[in-house]
């Protein structure tokens, strides 16, 4: 409706993001080398700062302690899988993509009416069904367990 009422303006949009981009390239040069100065400042000073400014901003949404006291949670919750040596990139995929996934999941089972078999039934969704069984079982050390096993009987022959 409004490409008919105002044709112009689909093309005023994009040029002024074209425009925004340019200027946002030129000033993210321009501030690139102060900014990098940044990272030579100690851990021991920045984490502080950006602890207290985390708790701010939680605070500032809906002006609840609740949310200081959660975001406390959250950085002992860190620490401890810092600790673990865990890496923190899964645990945000599934942050993020777990309800997609669960959502997706739903919706295929009320296609199926419940059957579970369509996950394997289709040959796209069979290779990605092994694949992650495979990579988990990779993680399980499974694999290693198998090469030793045929390592040792290639020795012995």
């Amino acid at each position: 409706m409004l490409t008919f009422q105002h044709p112009a303006f689909l093309y005023q949009v994009v040029s002024w993001l074209v425009v925004a981009t340019v200027f946002m390239w030129g000033i993210s040069i321009m501030i690139a080398k102060p900014m990098s100065k940044i990272l030579q400042i100690k851990n021991a000073i920045t984490m502080p700062v950006i602890a207290v400014l985390c708790a701010i901003g939680s605070y500032a949404l809906d002006l609840r302690f609740l949310d200081i006291v959660l975001v406390f949670i959250a950085g002992l919750f860190g620490l401890l899988l810092n600790q673990g040596k865990y890496p923190p990139a899964p645990l945000v995929l599934g942050i993020i993509l777990g309800p997609l996934v669960d959502t997706s999941f739903r919706r295929a089972l009320q296609a199926s009416h419940g059957d579970i078999s369509i996950f394997v039934t289709r040959p796209v969704s069979l290779v990605l069904f092994l694949a992650i069984i495979g990579l988990i079982l990779g993680q399980l050390g499974v694999f290693g367990k198998i090469k030793q096993r045929f390592q040792r009987k290639s020795a012995a022959v």
